[in-house]
């Protein structure tokens, strides 16, 4: 019965997995989160690889500024930076779903 109520739902337009996503990844974006944990976000949610590309994708965003402005509100302007504090910004924006490149282009802002 359940899979009937889903499968009307989707004829009728209610469902639709591709908006669904395109949604969370940009609330999760909005959110300050990278598309590293968006995209492992949506996996857990069933969204097969072809929808998570489009969601991610719809975002239209520059994954490097985003870190970037992440890191400019989390810590306020750069300054001289010890080695445990770039060690320490950098670790946050992994956690938030960032990669190595988004990263390294964002600490260079820092600098």
């Amino acid at each position: 019965a359940a899979a009937r109520a889903v499968e009307d739902m989707a004829e009728r337009g209610w469902q639709d997995d591709a908006r669904f996503a395109a949604s969370l990844a940009r609330g999760r974006m909005n959110a300050g989160h990278g598309p590293l944990r968006i995209r492992a976000e949506l996996r857990t949610h069933g969204i097969g690889e072809e929808g998570i590309e489009a969601a991610i994708a719809a975002c239209e965003v520059d994954w490097n500024i985003q870190a970037a402005d992440l890191l400019r509100r989390r810590f306020g302007a750069g300054g001289e930076l010890s080695r445990q504090e770039i060690a320490r910004r950098g670790a946050f924006l992994q956690r938030r779903g960032f990669d190595l490149d988004a990263v390294r282009y964002a600490l260079a802002l820092s600098d």
